[in-house]
């Protein structure tokens, strides 16, 4: 089975995910308040090693 994006994907690893998460919710609210469509996916994963995991498990 192959997974076709239908949205923006965006991947965070590490460190930054707090950050990054703040940043993107902040982002989706204003573009709400704008009234603009749009539909995006945010994966955060805590490691590289996580994520390798997590691919691991959805290719199978």
């Amino acid at each position: 089975m192959r997974w076709t994006p239908t949205c923006a994907v965006k991947i965070t690893v590490g460190g930054e995910m707090e950050e990054e998460a703040s940043r993107g919710f902040t982002d989706a609210w204003h573009r709400a308040e704008r009234g603009e469509s749009f539909r995006e996916r945010r994966f955060a994963f805590e490691s590289w090693r996580a994520l390798a995991r997590f691919l691991k498990i959805l290719i199978r």
